[in-house]
């Protein structure tokens, strides 16, 4: 249906821009990250933009995994073209897959090759390795979108609900203070990634604890995969922040954490999302 097809597409911008941040900055500027943009991928099934004998392989997987292979061909495919993507101008989304099926039917394209990232994770020598969602998630993810695409689909308006504010686990040994605040909960969850909205924070480091050194920190934080960091500026009394999709961990060698989900934030006074 159209409703899928938009929940479907919403998907696959966030993954993009979760996985591929630079590269989903490209595609919004030509509009190829729109419903209309993503037809070569969810309405045409690659038909348009791989050989023949691809497009059946990818079917075969298909008809064991279901849709979620879509989503992991279709960014694997984007990820493999990126590099040449960087000396191309593609003003709009019929260039950049018309630029797309020249590479995939040119001698520097391989099968084998693109089975490989859709299947295997995301990173490089200086940057962690993040891997693909797993099902359960990419259908919560899909399921989340579907009001956005029903409202964008039906002719009549409507108002999406804000989600509920985050809620916060009872600590009988700390209260955690800056995040106490219904409003600072509220704005976290409508900036969070749509899987973890329904999730709740636990304080696992404060100062008043457990003192004020960077170790101390990376002591407590370094076995929790996201975090949600706050802290108040004394000299204005704001609440400033950021939210991390990967564990902080000390290393002596430079190395860049983190993908496209994470984001830096202003939670008080007037909340603001960077």
């Amino acid at each position: 249906s159209k409703v899928d097809h938009y929940s479907y597409c919403r998907t696959f911008a966030q993954l993009m821009k979760k996985m591929h941040p630079a590269t989903a900055r490209e595609m919004e500027d030509n509009g190829a990250l729109t419903p209309r943009g993503l037809d070569p991928i969810f309405r045409r099934f690659f038909t348009t933009l791989l050989p023949y004998e691809c497009v059946l392989r990818i079917m075969d997987i298909f008809t064991i995994e279901g849709a979620k292979v879509l989503f992991r061909f279709g960014v694997a495919l984007v990820a493999l073209y990126k590099t040449e993507l960087k000396s191309m101008n593609t003003p709009d989304a019929k260039t950049f897959w018309l630029r797309l099926r020249e590479y995939a039917h040119s001698k520097h394209f391989s099968f084998e090759r693109l089975v490989k990232k859709a299947y295997g994770p995301v990173g490089s020598k200086w940057r962690k390795r993040v891997n693909f969602p797993r099902r359960r998630t990419l259908a919560r993810m899909v399921k989340f979108n579907e009001d956005w695409a029903e409202c964008h689909v039906s002719t009549r308006s409507c108002h999406i609900p804000p989600p509920p504010p985050l809620g916060c686990v009872k600590n009988a040994e700390v209260e955690a203070v800056l995040a106490k605040p219904t409003a600072v909960r509220a704005a976290l969850a409508q900036w969070m990634p749509l899987q973890y909205r329904s999730t709740k924070l636990d304080l696992i480091f404060s100062t008043n604890v457990h003192g004020r050194s960077l170790s101390a920190f990376y002591e407590q934080v370094s076995k929790t995969k996201h975090t949600v960091c706050l802290v108040e500026m004394l000299s204005t009394g704001a609440t400033i922040g950021c939210f991390a999709s990967q564990a902080w961990v000390s290393h002596k060698r430079p190395k860049v954490y983190g993908d496209g989900e994470c984001f830096l934030f202003r939670a008080s006074p007037e909340a603001k999302c960077y």
